[in-house]
């Protein structure tokens, strides 16, 4: 899972006087948070999950997700939590998603034709549920 939090220098309408006294236009910041790369995996901490069953040990140990596998909803959960909180406090004013919502090795889901929607609608819910308290945009 991948998060960014850009700031973006924008024009404002407010002015400023410089010390000559001229109307000068003063920038601002502007901050999006960005996300991508969820990879969400139902099957995570099971013998269907998409990385080696050699690491079902692991896996049903480390409950929020470990490196080599894809992650299990409690991750994106929790990620999505903290990028809410840093959202709120420096006013961000949009979420951008920018894809790779499914796990990889999709073929191997019991049935794919329905899953997939069901886990692109899963993480799409995650996602606007959090940051909708923030009246924060999802793109």
């Amino acid at each position: 899972l991948l998060l960014f939090l850009l700031s973006i220098l924008t024009p404002s309408s407010a002015t400023m006087f410089a010390a000559t006294g001229r109307r000068k236009k003063e920038k601002h910041k502007r901050y999006i948070m960005w996300l991508s790369d969820v990879h969400a995996d139902p099957y995570y901490g099971t013998d269907m999950q998409s990385c080696s069953l050699e690491y079902l040990n692991e896996t049903r140990q480390n409950q929020v997700g470990m490196i080599g596998c894809d992650p299990p909803y409690t991750l994106l959960e929790a990620t999505v939590h903290a990028a809410a909180k840093v959202a709120a406090e420096l006013g961000a004013t949009q979420c951008i998603f920018s894809g790779d919502y499914v796990r990889h090795e999709q073929q191997h889901l019991i049935d794919p034709e329905s899953q997939v929607p069901e886990i692109i609608n899963n993480v799409t819910g995650i996602l606007s549920q959090t940051f909708s308290k923030l009246n924060l945009g999802i793109l």
